[in-house]
């Protein structure tokens, strides 16, 4: 007996934010204001962290619009790494 793939789902932002909290997730189907901001789109894989995002949906993405987005609150304190290395951001208090 064949099984019937439903057909993605199409989610809000915030439905996405409440669905995965504080994980890194990747959407396509984008539709986006001229913001450019996430109204909605489809989510293609989540994870704890940002490259187990991106394995998971390589070939969901090739060649197609997504973004990689987290879904928690920014930490005042967080790491931008760069090919110079890691640089600790810190909020002026």
């Amino acid at each position: 007996m064949a099984t019937r793939k439903s057909a993605p789902r199409l989610l809000t932002w915030e439905q996405v934010r409440k669905a995965y909290p504080d994980e890194w997730v990747v959407l396509g189907d984008l539709d986006l204001d001229s913001g450019p901001r996430i109204l909605c789109g489809v989510v293609l894989g989540h994870a704890k962290t940002r490259r187990e995002a991106h394995e998971t949906t390589q070939e969901a993405t090739l060649g197609k619009l997504s973004c990689t987005r987290w879904t928690g609150k920014r930490d005042p304190e967080y790491d931008i790494r760069s090919k110079a290395g890691t640089i600790r951001i810190r909020r002026a208090r």
